[in-house]
């Protein structure tokens, strides 16, 4: 027996992508903390060994160098410019209000954009993973999409509802990362 479905009105905004594309490179509670170990320390690391490797000439030291230098860049462009150019590119797709409706079993999705316009059920077992975090709910699927729902448009009580939902469907493949 279905519940009194929770229905949500959202509209997915860069700031609520860039938040999930953020979260991805550092899953889990690890992407509050990540972030500092990746743009602090990480920088640190790499001087050190640049300059340890000024001082001794150490071809190991200089290798090192070089890979740190460049995971640090790519940890750059993967935390600060990939989101905007995956955002952009897939901007059609996502331009135009969505109506999700969660159910005991299921959940409905109808999108009102310019260029995609329709209704699909989307049942919880194609769903891989549920993550909730301050901001959203990012609920993974196993084709590798994700359906982002962002909190703004929530009130408190369908935060509740939905966390308890997840909760309860997903138990093992659900995890809070507040």
């Amino acid at each position: 027996m279905d519940m009194i479905p929770i229905e949500i009105k959202i509209t997915l905004d860069y700031e609520s992508y860039r938040k999930f594309a953020r979260f991805m490179l550092f899953r889990g509670k690890g992407y509050k903390v990540g972030p500092v170990i990746a743009f602090i320390l990480l920088p640190i690391v790499t001087i050190a060994a640049l300059a340890w490797n000024i001082m001794t000439g150490d071809l190991f030291i200089f290798i090192m160098y070089m890979i740190l230098f460049t995971v640090f860049v790519l940890l750059l462009y993967l935390y600060f410019f990939a989101p905007k150019r995956a955002y952009k590119k897939s901007e059609l797709l996502h331009a135009g209000d969505t109506v999700h409706k969660f159910y005991e079993d299921h959940i409905e999705i109808t999108a009102e954009g310019e260029h995609i316009k329709g209704t699909d059920t989307v049942q919880y077992t194609i769903f891989k993973k549920v993550y909730e975090i301050d901001s959203a709910f990012y609920l993974m699927m196993l084709n590798g999409m994700t359906l982002i729902i962002s909190k703004k448009y929530l009130n408190a009580e369908q935060t509740e509802a939905l966390s308890r939902l997840f909760q309860k469907r997903f138990s093992d493949k659900y995890k809070n990362c507040h």
